[in-house]
């Protein structure tokens, strides 16, 4: 790592946020002067939150991949970014047996396709594949990995090494654009793009055999955005020709639909539009009570019953990539607002109820002992999740890392490496670093 990129981690690290005690719900934004995003968040055992998206403002390229951790209430707990010298982001990620990340994304820095990436539990990075453009990644029980691309499946080993793929171009003759699984019968469902003449829903099972694939359906559906086994079938999401306005002007509504998992017939289906608005939906979930919500544009949260009529909506502003139900009942919404990644945390009806108060927290407590000797000795104090600091020699390059489960501990650190100045650089809400000296 050189010093520009100890400098963005650093920089990354600073990012910061009001806060605030939040009794419903909560909103954040977070980045820097250029155009910041999120695409996926994930809700962690411990109720934290995991975030995945691209920035502009920081990191080497156009735009670089993005994770962040987050506390419950939104506050930053660190984050990492991945990336080279031109366009990289993330779309997606899952939580791994090892308590790591397997991330998907995009990448034109090490190539120009999918960007497979597997890190620990602290965001730090195992190893990296790039593939042809994919959509859909998750960690099969043998501890390898499957990935569904564009233009068709892939097997990888625990390494992230291919060892089995299948081409679809024989079965569909296009890309696959929305991807969902495992089902309940642990296959998974694709929609293949055919242009606007309509779209293709297959489903294959776990070694990439096509088990059926339907006839054309929606042929007024430009794009399907989101793909997810429903209560009854498959519930999809995504843009479609709304009626035609005055002076031949076109738009789109947003429609949603439900199909049967066998046929891939229509179960009900469903368009939403406030014409000449241009409405689009870009994620579609089950809920608890047996109905759906939705992220999209104009409702930035669209409540659904099982069959598809509207219960609430709720416009907090911004554009929403991905909504997912929390543990409490509740919604966790991410997207973009005004050029920055905008995150909103709802209560079961969508409402946010937030009231500024004092926080008051034991504050974290963080010494170097020893900063000169054979060995560095440190001590720490009241880090619930764990203390972990990175190390960087005199170059800026990212030497060791120094990580403890505990809340509290004393730590030794430098036996086993060289004589010199090195730097002690701790990422958890502040940025503090200690310079050290290893000598005789």
């Amino acid at each position: 790592m050189g010093r520009k990129s100890l400098f963005v981690l650093l920089a990354a690290a600073m990012l910061a946020v009001i806060p605030q005690i939040i009794h419903a719900g909560w909103m954040r934004t977070y980045g820097g002067d250029e155009a910041d995003r999120g695409y996926y968040v994930q809700e962690l055992n411990d109720g934290s939150f995991v975030v995945l998206g691209e920035t502009k403002s920081l990191g080497a390229g156009e735009t670089d991949l993005w994770l962040l951790k987050l506390y419950i209430d939104g506050d930053t707990a660190w984050t990492r970014i991945y990336g080279g010298e031109s366009w990289d982001h993330g779309s997606r990620l899952e939580v791994t047996d090892d308590e790591g990340y397997l991330i998907f994304g995009g990448t034109r820095s090490f190539g120009d396709g999918s960007w497979v990436l597997k890190t620990d539990s602290m965001g730090d990075t195992l190893w990296t594949q790039v593939l042809s453009e994919a959509g859909y990644t998750e960690q099969t029980p043998d501890g390898g990995y499957l990935v569904i691309g564009r233009n068709g499946f892939y097997r990888l080993d625990s390494a992230g090494e291919v060892i089995y793929s299948k081409d679809y171009d024989e079965y569909f003759g296009t890309s696959v654009i929305a991807c969902s699984g495992p089902t309940s019968d642990g296959c998974y469902i694709i929609a293949a793009s055919g242009g606007y003449s309509g779209k293709c829903l297959a489903k294959i099972d776990d070694t990439g055999e096509v088990v059926w694939q339907s006839s054309q359906f929606h042929p007024r559906l430009n794009f399907i955005n989101y793909l997810h086994e429903g209560h009854q079938g498959y519930v999809f999401v995504g843009p479609t020709w709304g009626p035609e306005l005055p002076d031949s002007v076109q738009h789109f509504d947003l429609r949603a639909a439900e199909v049967d998992t066998v046929y891939g017939y229509d179960i009900w289906s469903i368009e939403y539009g406030s014409s000449p608005a241009w409405e689009d939906g870009y994620c579609i979930k089950p809920t608890a009570d047996g109905g759906y919500i939705i992220a999209g544009d104009h409702w930035t949260l669209l409540k659904l019953d099982g069959q598809g009529y509207d219960i609430w909506a709720h416009e907090y502003g911004g554009v929403p990539r991905y909504v997912e139900q929390t543990s409490d009942g509740g919604y966790i919404v991410v997207g973009e607002k005004g050029g920055d990644l905008f995150i909103v945390k709802t209560d079961s009806l969508g409402n946010l109820g937030i009231k500024e108060e004092t926080v008051i927290n034991p504050p974290l407590s963080f010494e170097v002992v020893a900063s000169i000797g054979p060995q560095i000795v440190l001590s720490y104090e009241n880090y619930p999740q764990g203390f972990h600091a990175s190390i960087f020699d005199a170059t800026g390059r990212k030497v060791d890392e120094i990580k403890s489960p505990a809340q509290n501990g004393v730590l030794r650190w430098g036996e086993n490496h060289s004589l010199g100045v090195y730097f002690i650089v701790l990422t958890d809400k502040e940025v503090s670093v200690q310079k050290v000296i290893l000598i005789k």
